[in-house]
């Protein structure tokens, strides 16, 4: 457990990126859902791009952590 923790502290995007496709409609639901939505991340002055960064690390680590639990 120590070592993931000590991993994940330690990446960078030089270490490795990922790149793949947000399908329109998944972009439109996130974006209403998400963004536009009273107190989304409009409301606080994120740029669409930054929010959609800022909420896939978010989920991304939830499910990590979860993962690991289990």
């Amino acid at each position: 457990m120590k070592q993931i923790d000590w991993d994940m502290s330690t990446i960078t995007a030089g270490d490795y990126s990922v790149e793949f496709q947000i399908p329109r409609e998944a972009y439109d639901d996130w974006k209403n859902e998400y963004y536009l939505h009273q107190n989304g991340y409009k409301e606080r002055g994120y740029s669409p791009a930054l929010a959609l960064k800022e909420h896939m690390s978010e989920e991304i680590g939830r499910i990590m952590d979860k993962w690991i639990i289990e």
